[in-house]
């Protein structure tokens, strides 16, 4: 198995895979490191498979990325925190507006 980014010419590394038996589920795992990452910024990234007569069956497929520098994000805020902020806002904003139209007609 193989990994590109951009077109399937730009090969960014590979994996041997191991034959759990039919029937039976292989956890696979490859990681990237930052430095090589900030190479491929932005570049759609893909999965190849190399060998002939071989089936594959790709099923929940989990695309994990983290930072392992704690430095860069001091004071992080997750995504959760944030659409839950907007959407209390959000909320908030249009309760007013609906409140003020209706002061103004009255």
């Amino acid at each position: 198995m193989g990994f590109f980014a951009g077109d399937p010419s730009n090969v960014i590394g590979s994996l041997a895979l191991s034959d759990p038996g039919e029937g039976a589920w292989g956890l696979q795992s490859y990681t990237l490191d930052k430095t090589f990452l900030n190479h491929v910024v932005g570049q759609q990234l893909g999965i190849f498979f190399l060998g002939g007569g071989q089936q594959f069956n790709l099923d929940r497929v989990l695309v994990e990325y983290f930072r392992e520098d704690d430095d860069v994000l001091v004071n992080p805020v997750p995504g959760a925190v944030w659409l839950f902020g907007t959407a209390l806002l959000g909320g908030w904003f249009a309760g007013r507006k609906r409140r003020m139209n209706a002061a103004n007609r009255a």
